[in-house]
Order: C-alpha cells, then sequence, then structure tokens
C-alpha cells in the first residue's frame, strides 16, 4: 500500500529517478498508473526536477497529453497518479513494424503528436524530451498521448535543475543549439526532435549516427542527412521538405510553431492523395 490508499499490483517501469506501478486507488475504486520517485537528502537536483515535473503537469490537460490525477508525499518518497494506458509506445510500435511505420498510421500520430506538445507549448511548457519511447498509443494504434515530462522546462522559468553546463535530454533527438548551450527555452528544440522522430519512424533509421556520443553530437551539430525520399521513395518531395525544415540547424529556418508544422505535413500527405484529415 502507498498513502493508505493505493494498492500495489505490479511493477510497469522503470528510470533514473522513479519507478512506475499499476494501482488501484481504493477510494475511486479504479486503475491507475503511480509514479514513485525515491528520494534522497543528496539528491537535491532530481527532487528538484520531481517538482518541477508536479508544477508543469498541473498546467496540462489535453486529450494527447497523459493525465495527472494527484501529487503527493510518501514516507521519503515523492508520487504522482497518472491516467494508466493500455497499450505501447512508438518505439516499440516501430519496433514491431520491422523498422518503419506505415505512412498513413505514421502521420495520423505525427498530427495527433504535434496537437499535445502545441497545447503544451502554448501553456510555456517544453518538453525537451520528445523521442519515440515518449509517445505512448493506445485503442489499438489510433490514438497517441504525450507522456513524461519529466524534464521537461517552463518557457519563462528562469533556470533549469541542470549542473552548469549540463545537456539533459536523449542525445540522438537534441537540438544542435542546445549542445552549443544558446537553447532559448522555446519550442524550437522539441519541434527539431519531432523532425528526427519523423525521419526516424518514416525510414527505419536516425538522421544522425555514431560511433560514439561525441561523434553522434558532431554530425548534429555539422552534417546534412540525406533526404528520407532516398531511404524510401514512397515518400513524396514535400514530407522531405517538412523532415529537413523541422531538423535545420537554425532554430530559426524551423516551423514557427507544431500548428504550422503539422498544417504542412497533412497538406503534403494529402498531396500523396492517400489520406484526409479534418484539420
Amino acid at each position: 500500500m502507498i498513502a493508505k490508499r493505493y494498492r500495489v499490483a505490479g511493477e510497469i517501469g522503470a528510470g533514473g529517478m522513479a519507478v512506475v506501478y499499476r494501482v488501484t486507488d481504493l477510494e475511486l475504486e479504479e486503475d491507475v498508473a503511480l509514479k514513485l520517485f525515491g528520494r534522497s537528502p543528496e539528491d537535491e537536483t532530481s527532487v528538484a526536477r520531481f517538482k518541477q515535473e508536479m508544477r508543469i503537469a498541473r498546467r496540462l490537460s489535453h486529450p494527447h497529453i497523459v493525465r495527472t490525477y494527484e501529487f503527493g508525499a510518501w514516507r521519503r518518497a515523492y508520487f504522482l497518479t497518472m491516467e494508466l494506458l493500455e497499450g505501447k509506445d512508438l518505439d516499440q510500435m516501430i519496433e514491431d513494424a520491422g523498422g518503419k511505420l506505415p505512412v498513413g498510421q505514421a502521420m495520423r500520430l505525427f498530427a495527433q503528436a504535434f496537437d499535445g506538445l502545441g497545447a503544451a507549448h502554448k501553456l510555456g511548457v517544453i518538453h525537451r524530451d520528445v523521442k519515440p519511447a515518449n509517445m505512448f498509443v493506445v485503442d489499438g494504434g489510433k490514438t497517441l498521448k504525450v507522456m513524461d515530462f519529466g524534464i521537461a522546462k517552463l518557457a519563462d522559468a528562469t533556470s533549469g535543475h541542470t549542473a552548469t553546463g549540463a545537456v539533459v535530454g536523449t542525445p540522438a533527438f537534441i537540438s544542435p543549439e542546445r549542445l552549443r548551450g544558446i537553447d532559448d527555452g522555446g519550442p524550437a528544440g522539441d519541434l527539431y526532435a519531432m523532425g528526427v522522430l519523423m525521419y526516424q519512424a518514416l525510414t527505419g533509421v536516425l538522421p544522425f549516427g555514431g560511433t560514439d556520443v561525441a561523434q553522434l553530437f558532431l554530425q548534429i551539430l555539422e552534417k546534412t542527412p540525406m533526404a528520407p525520399s532516398r531511404l524510401d521513395p514512397d515518400l513524396s518531395s514535400k514530407i522531405d521538405q517538412i523532415v529537413m525544415r523541422l531538423i535545420a540547424k537554425n532554430p530559426g529556418e524551423r516551423y514557427a510553431s507544431c500548428a504550422e508544422a503539422r498544417k504542412a505535413m497533412i497538406a503534403a500527405w494529402e498531396d500523396m492523395k492517400r489520406l484526409s484529415i479534418d484539420l
């Protein structure tokens, strides 16, 4: 039992900061997910990040963002409860599909990802760790929800919870400007990561590789990858333009918002005469 209210049914997953459990809320008699963060007096940075996640989650309510219900403290730990999702993350979906997603399904899911991230951006919340593992798909592959705002940042925050010079996030999805230490805290970094995600999901490979992180970062800073259609001829030149614009080295050359990127993506897909999505 946690906090005399949540009966643990089993572990869902674990990360560097927390463990997520499937629990039954005995007061409401329903199953939810509970994220339990074990803290120690020496772990001030991680505690600050978890409190930041709690503050951010209070701002977010959208069909394509995982809902958060309650925050609390239990023994020497903090916890938050969230809607329990039944499905798989986009990383697993890509793997199950043989390394890349069918274009029609990918476009539907990308549109929802842009919707969720765009809603967060309008509330001043920057995700900062956009990647397939943080996109969870439910309803038999039809509905996507953005999750894990654990290292997210409020756009109006004066400082983050990282050591001076530290770069947080997943290496392959970190934008060039963040590597250079000039991130302005705006949505451009999330848009860049969406471009990397789209490139991977549509082609089966990441735009930048390398034998180690240093080489990967050098490619992110200096290399221009080949257009997605060179890896999959079924992709149109317009989809090439969208993905390559999203992963532009200069953040000013990317789309100004998720809504703008989503609109361009849907127009490109409609141009391929296979799908129509009501904007």
